[in-house]
């Protein structure tokens, strides 16, 4: 019979720590996705190092116990970003999730002028954060916010 990591000892449960990294899927919180792992691994404590958007794929930083400690400094190194775009389609969210208020039905753009156009979304970007996004305000994701 296997042990629940929720009945371990709590000396067992607070001595791992470490950092995990969880290829968070689609349709799940950062939160959900840490009270997860902190379910199965029966951890004390455990943190994550920035939130990805509940329909967004990525890279989770997990922390646990005392790893924990070094969480700020991880939040506040270099990301990037890899991305596919759907080109003449515009939503009522900017993303992909929403609902389609307008498409482009004209001639297709030359290669040459999409490459050009796209090359002003390479090197370092100062990200403005989108209305339908996990960023906090008044302790809520902005996509509470924006939704309501």
């Amino acid at each position: 019979m296997e042990t629940s990591a929720a009945r371990l000892p709590l000396k067992w449960r607070d001595s791992v720590s470490g950092v995990l990294v969880v290829d968070k899927p689609a349709g799940i919180t950062s939160f959900k996705t840490v009270e997860k792992v902190k379910r199965i691994t029966g951890a004390s404590k455990v943190g994550h190092t920035g939130t990805l958007d509940p329909h967004a794929t990525g890279v989770l930083v997990l922390c646990f116990n005392r790893a924990t400690k070094i969480a700020a400094f991880l939040t506040n190194s270099d990301k990037s970003y890899h991305l596919v775009v759907r080109l003449g389609k515009d939503t009522d969210t900017q993303d992909g999730e929403g609902a389609v208020v307008s498409t482009y039905s004209g001639e297709p753009s030359p290669e040459e002028e999409i490459r050009a156009k796209a090359a002003a979304f390479r090197g370092e970007i100062r990200q403005k954060v989108p209305l339908f996004s996990a960023a906090k305000h008044k302790g809520r994701p902005l996509y509470y916010w924006t939704r309501k």
